[in-house]
Protein backbone atom coordinates (compact mmCIF):
# COMPACT_ATOMS: atom_id res chain seq x y z
CA UNK A 1 0.00 0.00 0.00
CA UNK A 2 2.65 2.31 0.57
CA UNK A 3 4.09 1.96 -2.72
CA UNK A 4 0.64 2.64 -4.22
CA UNK A 5 0.92 6.19 -2.13
CA UNK A 6 4.56 7.14 -3.67
CA UNK A 7 3.48 6.32 -6.79
CA UNK A 8 0.62 8.65 -6.75
CA UNK A 9 2.47 11.14 -4.99
CA UNK A 10 4.81 11.26 -8.21
CA UNK A 11 2.32 11.14 -10.45
CA UNK A 12 0.68 14.17 -9.14
CA UNK A 13 4.10 16.07 -8.68
CA UNK A 14 4.96 14.98 -11.85
CA UNK A 15 1.58 16.72 -13.17
CA UNK A 16 2.44 19.93 -11.31
CA UNK A 17 5.68 20.07 -13.06
CA UNK A 18 4.31 19.90 -16.64
CA UNK A 19 1.42 21.78 -15.85
CA UNK A 20 3.60 24.47 -14.84
CA UNK A 21 6.45 24.15 -17.26
CA UNK A 22 3.50 24.31 -19.92
CA UNK A 23 2.04 27.19 -18.35
CA UNK A 24 5.81 28.90 -18.13
CA UNK A 25 6.35 27.75 -22.19
CA UNK A 26 3.27 27.77 -23.70
CA UNK A 27 2.52 31.30 -24.40
CA UNK A 28 2.86 31.21 -28.10
CA UNK A 29 1.89 34.94 -28.85
CA UNK A 30 4.89 36.76 -29.41
CA UNK A 31 6.39 39.55 -27.53
CA UNK A 32 9.05 42.59 -27.68
CA UNK A 33 9.96 44.08 -30.17
CA UNK A 34 10.34 41.50 -33.06
CA UNK A 35 9.78 41.79 -36.44
CA UNK A 36 6.49 42.53 -38.06
CA UNK A 37 4.59 42.20 -41.46
CA UNK A 38 1.31 42.78 -43.15
CA UNK A 39 0.63 39.46 -43.44
CA UNK A 40 -2.27 39.82 -46.01
CA UNK A 41 0.02 41.71 -48.30
CA UNK A 42 2.73 38.97 -47.87
CA UNK A 43 -0.17 36.27 -49.04
CA UNK A 44 -0.67 38.33 -51.55
CA UNK A 45 3.18 38.62 -53.22
CA UNK A 46 3.84 35.17 -52.38
CA UNK A 47 0.61 33.27 -54.48
CA UNK A 48 0.91 30.42 -56.61
CA UNK A 49 -0.89 31.45 -59.96
CA UNK A 50 -2.87 27.91 -60.50
CA UNK A 51 -3.19 28.62 -64.21
CA UNK A 52 0.67 28.48 -64.41
CA UNK A 53 1.31 24.20 -63.92
CA UNK A 54 2.95 23.04 -66.59
CA UNK A 55 2.66 19.42 -67.88
CA UNK A 56 5.28 16.42 -68.00
CA UNK A 57 3.43 14.25 -69.89
CA UNK A 58 6.24 11.50 -70.15
CA UNK A 59 6.78 11.50 -66.32
CA UNK A 60 3.01 12.55 -65.49
CA UNK A 61 4.21 15.36 -63.12
CA UNK A 62 2.42 19.05 -63.51
CA UNK A 63 5.57 21.45 -61.88
CA UNK A 64 5.84 25.07 -61.53
CA UNK A 65 9.38 26.42 -60.95
CA UNK A 66 10.80 29.67 -60.12
CA UNK A 67 8.54 30.48 -57.94
CA UNK A 68 9.94 33.16 -55.07
CA UNK A 69 9.33 31.80 -51.57
CA UNK A 70 10.33 35.11 -49.35
CA UNK A 71 8.73 38.58 -49.86
CA UNK A 72 12.34 40.31 -50.82
CA UNK A 73 14.37 38.50 -52.62
CA UNK A 74 17.97 39.57 -53.06
CA UNK A 75 18.74 37.63 -55.96
CA UNK A 76 15.60 35.52 -57.59
CA UNK A 77 18.31 33.04 -59.39
CA UNK A 78 18.92 31.37 -56.03
CA UNK A 79 15.74 32.58 -53.53
CA UNK A 80 13.55 30.67 -55.93
CA UNK A 81 11.56 27.31 -55.96
CA UNK A 82 10.03 24.46 -58.06
CA UNK A 83 6.74 22.68 -56.68
CA UNK A 84 6.17 19.55 -58.13
CA UNK A 85 2.87 17.23 -58.24
CA UNK A 86 2.46 13.26 -59.51
CA UNK A 87 -0.39 13.52 -62.02
CA UNK A 88 -2.71 11.21 -60.43
CA UNK A 89 -2.68 14.19 -57.31
CA UNK A 90 -3.77 16.89 -59.88
CA UNK A 91 -6.75 17.21 -62.31
CA UNK A 92 -5.48 19.66 -64.87
CA UNK A 93 -7.03 21.12 -68.15
CA UNK A 94 -4.83 22.89 -70.88
CA UNK A 95 -4.98 26.81 -70.84
CA UNK A 96 -4.46 29.06 -73.87
CA UNK A 97 -1.03 30.07 -72.73
CA UNK A 98 0.18 26.64 -73.13
CA UNK A 99 -0.19 25.68 -69.47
Amino acid sequence: MKTLHKILILIVILLVIVGGAYAFFGNSQPQGEGISYNSSALSEKLTINMNNWSYDETNDIYYQIGLIYCANPEDTDYESCGIYVPGKYFEGTENGNGT
